[in-house]
């Protein structure tokens, strides 16, 4: 067996240092590693090609963000390579008997017959399976410090939200009787809302920013709890999927909730009509939790406890979600 002939310039080494960072792909025995510079400048290498005791590898260096979008399966490998930020690669062929063998090869002199198929995605390991990362693309426009704030601020109310309102969260306490006497006014209110809901999640499991670049485009990297983090994401998918039948249902306890505060500011809290105003909340509070889907009713009204602040709650995680759908469609956050 030999192996396919590569046109390119023999190189005495390896012009460029590197250290190993980790494998990233498996096939009885590592096949894809990452390895950086002492600027921590990011290089793939994947194996390519063998005859018999000898390897062969491909060397190429990448950015952080084309790095992010192969991790998380949005580009393939083959684009990875074909993508190479230096317009070449090295080809390195290593085995138990002989030295190293380095060669310099342009992209286009790359055979067909190395290169990847058109679905070489990442295949994770079981260890980035369980993964603590959740990365987030940001758009090539321009971000105010205000602007990546609240766009993290905003993933994770939605996060803690659907986490704590899940069937399965394990919470430091319960959200049960939280909201019961709380007055939902201003934007504050409602933010300080979701975060006591965040702080009710056991701190490991909250989101922390761990990285940002804003470079065009960039990339904001946080770390989660990885089934969590599936759960913000399957919500939102279905957020988006639905959109048109959950957006009637919020519409409908949106309406209730302000003819609700339109009545107490006209008669008083203790006004005998309010009862008939919060007759029909409960129906079309469940309808919205419904729709949403990933969340346990019963929890959400324990933490509202009335039906207008269970309505308000529910409320404002629709508007949440619509914040990170509106992002996504504009191009402004990708969340991978």
């Amino acid at each position: 067996m030999s192996m396919t002939p590569i046109i390119g310039l023999v190189l005495q080494a390896l012009p460029v240092e590197l250290t190993w960072e980790k494998d990233l792909e498996y096939f009885e025995g590592p096949v894809m590693a990452l390895h950086r510079t002492a600027q921590r400048e990011p290089y793939v290498e994947t194996w390519i090609d063998a005859d018999g005791p000898v390897s062969r590898w491909m060397l190429f260096r990448v950015t952080e963000l084309d790095l992010i979008r192969y991790l998380f399966r949005k580009v393939t490998l083959r684009e990875l390579i074909l993508g190479a930020r230096d317009g070449f690669v090295f080809v390195r062929d290593r085995g138990p008997e002989i030295q190293e063998r380095v060669l310099f090869v342009r992209l286009e002199h790359i055979p067909e017959a190395v290169l990847p198929t058109e679905e070489s995605f990442h295949l994770p390991t079981g260890e980035e399976l369980a993964s603590s990362e959740q990365a987030i693309l940001l758009g090539a426009q321009h971000y105010e410090p205000a602007d990546l704030a609240n766009l993290k601020r905003v993933y994770a109310q939605v996060y803690s939200f659907a986490s704590a309102m899940s069937p399965d969260a394990e919470l430091t306490a319960p959200l049960k009787g939280t909201f019961k006497h709380y007055r939902f006014s201003s934007g504050y209110v409602y933010k300080n809302a979701l975060d006591k809901i965040e702080r009710r999640l056991a701190v490991k499991d909250r989101p922390k920013m761990l990285e940002l670049k804003v470079a065009s485009p960039g990339f904001m990297r946080l770390r989660v709890n990885p089934t969590l983090a599936e759960l913000t994401k399957s919500a939102l998918a279905r957020f988006v999927e639905n959109h048109d039948a959950i957006a009637r249902a919020y519409g409908v306890i949106d309406e209730m909730v302000k003819e609700h505060a339109r009545a107490v500011k006209e008669h008083g809290r203790t006004w005998d009509g309010l009862e008939s105003v919060e007759a029909p909340m409960p129906e079309a509070i469940d309808a919205l939790i419904e729709q949403l889907g990933f969340l346990d009713g019963e929890k959400i009204w324990a933490a509202g406890d009335t039906s207008v602040n269970t309505g308000r709650l529910v409320t404002t995680y629709y508007r949440r979600l619509a914040k990170l759908r509106a992002d996504s469609e504009s191009g402004r956050a990708e969340i991978l």
